[in-house]
């Protein structure tokens, strides 16, 4: 979403609207689009994670973490925006992690 040239982001400094993604759904980081210094840093962007006390702030323990994803990619399975292959990575990927 772009309001007055420039996107329109949430609380967590994320872009809103469009098709959105567990990374953005189940947010631990704020991702930025693009980024200064040399070609491919430009092209590809960063990410900046959130700090421990946002991260505490929106998963009481890492199960509510997993069921944000979970929720998230299935989701996105159902629409077809995945695969179940990519769901199930997904989801690996969300169990093995250590948030919070």
């Amino acid at each position: 979403m772009v309001r007055d040239g420039a996107p329109v982001l949430d609380e967590f400094g994320n872009v809103q609207g469009g098709l959105r993604s567990p990374f953005l759904d189940a947010p631990t980081s704020t991702w930025y689009g693009t980024a200064t210094g040399a070609s491919f840093c430009f092209i590809a962007g960063y990410e900046r994670p959130l700090s421990q006390d946002v991260i505490d702030s929106l998963y009481r323990n890492h199960g509510a973490y997993v069921k944000a994803v979970k929720e998230s990619v299935r989701t996105l399975e159902r629409q077809a925006f995945l695969t179940g292959y990519d769901t199930r990575n997904l989801l690996k990927d969300a169990a093995q992690s250590d948030v919070p």
